[in-house]
């Protein structure tokens, strides 16, 4: 049976566009309605037995809305990817624990998919269409 060949060596700068804006635009989306909602948002990490809810209140609201952004235009797009990594392992630990109660359990949660997601960002970068790239591109 003849086998397809495709050349996709021309596309490599597709995936890490589309997790960028994937994950970026999800965060931007998440993080401008928790600014504008910090109130539920304090009570809600108080629920949760987070310490000082309404200061990680604040961090995480206002984190997912700028790291978010900077993601989508892929500007310190490695760094960015650090505070929301350690956001979505918090809301791992605290908010979908009791959902969790196995394997399967915890490789259902959305939460790991952003992580592998912003992993991917964190070790490989933004990629070519980025504002880090024409950073690189100048030097």
């Amino acid at each position: 049976m003849p086998r397809l060949s495709v050349d996709t060596s021309g596309l490599s700068w597709l995936p890490p566009l589309l997790i960028r804006l994937a994950v970026g635009v999800l965060f931007v989306i998440t993080g401008w309605t928790a600014v504008h909602s910090l109130d539920g948002v304090t009570g809600y990490f108080a629920k949760l037995g987070i310490p000082l809810p309404h200061a990680n209140a604040i961090v995480v609201s206002f984190g997912e809305l700028i790291c978010g952004g900077l993601l989508v235009v892929g500007l310190f797009a490695r760094a960015a990817a650090v505070p929301l990594i350690v956001f979505m392992i918090v809301a791992l630990a605290t908010a979908r624990a009791p959902e969790i109660h196995g394997v399967q359990d915890f490789l259902m949660q959305p939460e790991l998919g952003y992580v592998v997601m912003l992993l991917v960002i964190a070790v490989f970068g933004p990629g070519r269409f980025s504002v880090d790239a024409a950073f690189r591109a100048w030097e």
